[in-house]
């Protein structure tokens, strides 16, 4: 995740915002100004970290300040007692806790009185002031919650505004990220505005993007009547001025890593600037750019990419993740591409993308693939296909603590089960990986790409050590909830998978499959496919190196369930035939359960998953009596915990 720091005083101001926040300050703050104002500006073009400096110059003999952000706390959007909580939480926590105080202080006094008299000295009228108390205080913690709390906040707001107006302190009230809001919310908050702006020493300023501010009509009457006055940005931070912070910050990573650009790095340093200014990128997308490619290029691939050509993909990457999936689809196609075919690719990504397709950032992207700049480069380009997936940004970083949207979909996009078996190994990401299947879903993928995915899941859940042979009526493994939830959303034919795609992955070896197959194919008496799969798949020649498989055990199981043909009976009778530490070693490991329960753990075997028939059985029993005294009595103890449960 990437750092997103606001300027915190005026030490750290890189845009020379020393003198707009002193004309600010003496406007609007060690003036006579009172009512509202509203500092306008887009989504992360630095409004707080103005904010921040302007509280760091503010004259606090002069002026209070108190931030408020509503659309972190939603449920308190129309409480006198949130405003109260953030002005003065020592008073709004003594009010909320009055009855337990109160209780607190008739103890301490009738334990005083107590401590007074002679021992054991209990009157009539001690027992009538105990009653009397108890009584007190049972009547205030039945009566208080049904008193309008808001109305004493409102009446205790009230004295403290007048307190600061006696001592001729002004109070700052900062509604910061007010945009954030929808109109229901900021409906709610119009009365708290209104009562607020009955005092005169009270300034409310409320922080947010003017044009998203009155996107409906009914909000337009909001800034027209609780808003008194309306300022800009400075046009310091503009995106021109931002570049120039974002390229100094690089340029000190150059020096710092001794990296000497070529002319080509220089060139293409240039498209981006140009492309930046254009979209008018604002200073917080400045940091993310910038240390995207901190961690992407100075700490990883240093060594062996160019500078320029790594920046290009990290900048499409963060801020066109569209564009960045098909460019990464259609490498082929951009790799060594000539003036001539531009146009035709051109119409392939318009058909592909639909009304996403951008075509400022497509020729942004054919700079990214311009051959001329591909000469003096210190490293192979991105334009050789050979070299391309070492610009890719290899987004699952393990040093990383939580997944984005787009490394998700990034992952999914690469087709390699190695990183989602990573992600579900962190419950964090597991988390994370599962509400992004929820939430945004896969409907944009395409049928073979999810194919991919769900298969991928599969053989990660079938490799898992999640379920480690164990049993427990709540023990739930979150690849198997992946795997539901797609099969469930895009109402896949579970079977037709299983057929299609499972079975034929060389690799899934016989066990897994099987251990597979009842999560797509779930036996029924009237349904005879579970059954005609079984058979399909225990045969001879799957048979091959039967104690190779990771899951011995599902494999002994079907046969035991379906037995469906007597002559492979020899095959299974080989487990009689090993040698004793091996013979043991496989009980022990492969064919071992565990339950799980509320009075411990227990390791069984169920010998109706090992043996097919009494014979076997009985070999099977007799073969463990062979064993030494110590593993024979353990495997022992655990036959006899699989038939208790």
């Amino acid at each position: 995740m990437f750092e997103d720091k606001e300027i915190r005083d005026i030490g750290n101001d890189a845009f020379g915002l020393a003198l707009e926040v002193d004309s600010f300050i003496e406007r609007y703050i060690h003036s006579d100004y009172d009512g509202s104002l509203l500092l306008s500006g887009k989504w992360g073009v630095g409004k707080t970290s103005f904010l921040n400096i302007v509280q760091s110059k503010i004259n606090n003999k002069k002026c209070r300040t108190v931030k408020i952000e509503y659309w972190k706390n939603s449920t308190n959007i129309n409480s006198q007692g949130y405003i109260l909580k953030k002005i003065s939480p020592w008073v709004y926590f003594s009010i909320a806790a009055f009855p337990f105080i109160l209780t607190i202080v008739f103890a301490i006094i009738m334990g005083v009185l107590s401590l007074l008299k002679p021992e054991g000295d209990v009157s009539g009228v001690d027992i009538l002031l105990w009653g009397v108390v108890a009584s007190t205080v049972g009547v205030l913690n039945l009566s208080i919650p049904s008193f309008n709390m808001e109305s004493v906040y409102d009446l205790v707001n009230k004295f403290i505004w007048w307190i600061y107006r006696v001592k001729k302190k002004k109070i700052l009230l900062i509604f910061d990220d007010f945009d954030r809001l929808n109109y229901k919310e900021k409906n709610a908050v119009y009365p708290i505005f209104s009562d607020i702006l009955k005092n005169p020493n009270v300034l409310v300023l409320v922080v947010g993007d003017y044009d998203i501010l009155i996107k409906e009509k009914k909000d337009s009457l909001f800034v027209q009547k609780i808003l008194g006055n309306i300022e800009l940005m400075s046009e310091n931070v503009d995106s021109k001025h931002v570049w120039e912070i974002f390229s100094i910050n690089i340029e000190k990573e150059i020096e710092k890593e001794k990296i000497k650009p070529s002319d080509d790095d220089r060139m293409l340093f240039s498209e981006i600037k140009e492309l930046f200014i254009q979209q008018e990128r604002t200073m917080r997308e400045q940091k993310m750019l910038f240390n995207q490619m901190k961690k992407i290029y100075f700490n990883k691939k240093i060594n062996y990419v160019n500078f320029s050509e790594q920046l290009a993909m990290v900048y499409v990457f963060t801020f066109h993740y569209k564009q960045y999936q098909w460019i990464v689809k259609n490498k082929d196609i951009l790799c060594n591409i000539n003036s001539t075919e531009q146009e035709a690719i051109l119409n392939l990504a318009k058909a592909d993308m639909g009304t996403q397709f951008d075509s400022i950032v497509f020729d942004f992207v054919f700079a990214i693939f311009n051959s001329q700049y591909k000469n003096s480069g210190i490293h192979p380009s991105i334009y050789n296909i050979e070299h391309f997936d070492n610009y890719r940004i290899n987004i699952y970083m393990d040093g990383e603590r939580h997944l984005t949207a787009n490394q998700i979909e990034e992952i999914i996009l690469e087709e390699k089960v190695e990183p989602i078996k990573s992600i579900f190994a962190n419950e964090i990401k597991t988390r994370e990986f599962i509400s992004y299947l929820q939430r945004i879903g896969i409907n944009d993928l395409e049928e073979k790409s999810l194919e991919v995915l769900l298969v991928n899941l599969c053989f990660a859940f079938v490799e898992s050590d999640f379920h480690s042979n164990s049993r427990t009526l709540f023990s739930s493994d979150p690849l198997e909830r992946a795997i539901y939830i797609i099969i469930r959303d895009k109402n896949i034919d579970e079977r037709k998978l299983l057929f299609n795609l499972i079975i034929a992955d060389k690799r899934f070896d016989l066990s897994q499959k099987l251990f597979i197959l009842p999560k797509f194919v779930k036996k029924n008496n009237q349904d005879t496919l579970q059954r005609g799969i079984v058979e399909s798949l225990i045969n001879k020649d799957n048979l091959v190196g039967l104690f190779e498989n990771k899951k011995i055990k599902m494999i002994y199981m079907f046969y035991c369930t379906y037995r469906t043909n007597s002559d492979l009976d020899t095959i299974f009778d080989e487990l009689l035939t090993l040698e004793n530490n091996r013979f043991y070693e496989i009980l022990k490991k492969d064919f071992k359960s565990t339950i799980i329960s509320t009075s411990g753990n227990y390791d069984v075997l169920y010998l109706q998953q090992i043996a097919y028939n009494s014979n076997f059985e009985n070999k099977l029993l007799s073969k463990i009596d062979e064993l030494e005294e110590s593993k024979r009595a353990g495997l022992k103890e655990m036959i006899k915990e699989g038939q208790q449960w």
